[in-house]
């Protein structure tokens, strides 16, 4: 079978199943757009996520607390350290680079007024 006989034989059956074909190409449409659509989004998000954290400056350490730090053996020797308000004025005594400290407490608590409840 030659190439023409082939591009006669395809082009007669899209001719002949034309509603197949429309909707063929209709869902491969769809498919393209919904991958363009979705890898747009995904790339949004993710320079909308880098460009608030390029937002808060190149100057900026936050310690958390709760990280083990251990010596020795993994396992034995582990304890958990909270941070104080003390480890707060200590690290702008000692430390002169460090501008400004702002010490967190995040936790949650039961706020009511009346029959509400949050």
């Amino acid at each position: 079978m030659t190439t023409p006989d082939l591009l006669r034989f395809a082009f007669g059956a899209l001719s002949g199943h034309r509603l197949r074909t429309f909707l063929s190409l209709l869902g491969m449409a769809i498919g393209v757009a919904a991958v363009i659509t979705l890898t747009a989004l995904g790339e949004g998000a993710q320079r909308y996520v880098v460009d608030q954290f390029a937002s808060i400056g190149t100057n900026l350490l936050i310690v958390v607390p709760g990280k083990s730090e251990t010596t020795g053996i993994p396992g034995i020797g582990a304890a958990a350290h909270d941070i104080t308000l003390e480890d707060a004025r200590m690290i702008t005594r000692t430390i002169p680079a460090a501008e400004k400290v702002a010490p967190l407490v995040v936790g949650t608590e039961s706020v009511a007024h009346g029959a509400r409840r949050r």
